[in-house]
């Protein structure tokens, strides 16, 4: 009799113990902080007046947990100093995006444009509209960072295989507002998912930097980020 009650309050002890474990598991995974991530693209480029195919690498970002946690010696019936152990596996999932077609190495044509258009610095020639479009998301928040070359942090530098322009640049503008192209600020957070597709807006145009424009040709590369928050 003696017997049966330690192998029956030995059982009791192990489930008991057991489903202990099983609360403290789920109590971690419900506690665990909300990831804010970030899908970087530093290869995809927007480019200015050229028509040279640019390749685009995506690069993302994984977390993952893998816990291992030792029980502490139990006593199991006569058995005294038996240890085990419970191990933990999950990960945490990288919200993904996929750039739409027309949205890997694009080409932005701002047209010929005359030198008397850029009277003085801070002229500008007419914007003109492009899209970077985002596919396959997952539900988040995503903005946009571009970064290049710059004349100034608002302003891209200009170039070319032959004689190129002076005294101007390239601008992108979200909503008539220059945005910054050093890579500094990011473009209006945006919400992404459903399965639709998602578009960013943008326009470009030159602008001139100086009083006197010189004519000639007049590129430029832009990498850009899509960000998730």
């Amino acid at each position: 009799m003696l017997l049966a009650r330690l192998i029956i309050y030995s059982y009791f002890c192990v489930h008991a113990f057991t489903m202990q474990i099983k609360v403290i598991a789920s109590s971690m995974y419900h506690s665990l902080p909300v990831v804010h991530s970030t899908l970087l693209i530093p290869n995809a480029e927007l480019i200015f007046f050229e028509t040279k195919d640019i390749s685009m690498k995506k690069i993302f970002a994984v977390a993952s947990i893998s816990t291992m946690i030792m029980v502490s010696p139990y006593t199991f019936a006569a058995n005294e100093g038996e240890t085990s152990t419970v191990t933990f596996t999950g990960s945490i999932k990288e919200n993904t995006c996929v750039l739409a077609n027309g949205s890997l190495g694009q080409v932005v044509q701002l047209g010929d444009v005359e030198s008397s258009v850029f009277a003085s610095a801070g002229s500008a020639s007419q914007p003109v509209n492009f899209t970077i479009a985002l596919e396959q998301c997952d539900s988040a928040n995503a903005s946009i960072t571009f970064s290049g070359t710059t004349a100034t942090d608002e302003v891209l530098s200009v170039t070319g295989s032959g004689t190129v322009a002076s005294g101007l640049g390239i601008q992108i503008l979200e909503n008539g507002t220059p945005l910054k192209v050093d890579g500094s600020a990011a473009s209006a957070i945006k919400a992404v998912g459903a399965g639709s597709a998602d578009e960013f807006n943008f326009s470009a145009r030159y602008f001139a930097l100086d009083n006197s424009v010189s004519a000639g040709e007049a590129n430029a590369t832009a990498q850009f980020t899509v960000k998730y928050q």
